[in-house]
């Protein structure tokens, strides 16, 4: 069982936000300029106006509880962004590099567990991870699988420069002006799909540069996630402009099925969802949720209880982090 300390400071989560919103507000300056994308090719229903946050709207699908910003910065001006954003560099320096061993113990290496005991099949495939950062999905996926051809996609100066240290095949770019000669067999994805300018033109990418039978596996934010959903607008995994793009179990399946995905399974494998609200309880608006909470701290309520609550959490589908697997038709 983690705790949300154990992957992240709370006093540099705070330094990082405060960069956030600075160079957020830079981009708000070009509201005017704010794109809406095109949520009928999303497969979502009506949407109707959830929140403001940031400066930022998101809109809320009332099928599915989908929340996605729209209108919002466009293409070039996001890119722009996370390539000179001093809260961007701040992150790599002081968030990513000082808590990457802890990352790669609670976020990584059970990803690769389960792709590696349930996916036997590909460990001799063409395998490329996509937004790979500095390779440690693929660094840790070769001590399992020592004869998979693996690449990266990753379009940081910094972060690419990593791989050169690594020996291993990355490829600098974005996947929507990605064009392989040949295709992959697997294609993975982790946290990145929150991000991206476009659901609908991202997942086609993905599905354009998979070879037929090829499996995606790919890991985002739940929208009804238990920590989401209940801190809504106060959750701080949604903070604009970075995550713009909160899905559903459902609404992922209809995506995928959009853009010529089969065998869609996905699990919610989450730990953190319970210390999370738990440590936010002040946010919380449900009446129930906030009796709930109030019940098991008068209780004092001890670790292996949280771990049980934890667990019924990530076993019923409910928590805030979605693993996503499909098969290319």
């Amino acid at each position: 069982m983690i705790k949300e300390s154990d992957i992240r400071s709370d006093k540099t989560l705070k330094e990082y936000q405060k960069l956030v919103d600075q160079d957020s507000r830079k981009l708000l300056k070009r509201k005017k300029n704010f794109k809406s994308i095109n949520l009928k090719k999303l497969g979502l229903g009506k949407m109707t106006y959830a929140f403001t946050k940031k400066g930022y709207d998101y809109l809320e699908c009332s099928k599915t509880g989908t929340l996605i910003v729209n209108p919002r910065p466009t293409r070039k001006d996001l890119f722009k962004f996370y390539k000179s954003s001093k809260s961007n560099e701040f992150w790599y320096e002081k968030f990513f590099l000082p808590m990457q061993k802890q990352r790669v113990n609670f976020t990584i290496k059970p990803k690769i567990d389960y792709l590696t005991k349930n996916f036997k099949s590909f460990q001799k495939k063409k395998i490329i991870d996509i937004g790979c950062g500095s390779g440690d999905f693929l660094i840790n996926l070769k001590k399992k699988w020592k004869h998979a051809k693996l690449y990266g996609l990753e379009p940081s100066d910094k972060m690419s420069e990593e791989f050169k240290k690594k020996d291993i095949v990355i490829f600098k770019n974005v996947i929507e002006k990605f064009n392989p000669k040949k295709k992959f067999d697997l294609v993975t994805c982790f946290e990145l799909f929150e991000h991206v300018y476009d659901p609908n033109i991202f997942i086609k990418s993905l599905s354009n540069i998979l070879s037929k039978n090829g499996l995606l596996y790919l890991s985002t934010l739940n929208a009804v996630g238990f920590d989401i959903k209940y801190l809504r607008e106060n959750s701080k995994s949604i903070y604009p402009p970075y995550h713009l793009n909160f899905f559903t179990t459902e609404s992922m399946c209809k995506i995928l099925s959009l853009n010529g995905f089969k065998n869609i399974k996905i699990i919610t494998p989450g730990m953190l969802d319970f210390d999370i609200i738990n440590k936010n309880q002040k946010y919380v608006k449900d009446p129930v949720m906030k009796k709930i909470l109030q019940i098991l701290n008068n209780k004092k309520i001890n670790f292996l209880e949280i771990k049980e609550i934890q667990k019924t959490i990530y076993s019923n589908n409910l928590s805030s982090h979605m693993l996503v697997m499909a098969k290319k038709k």
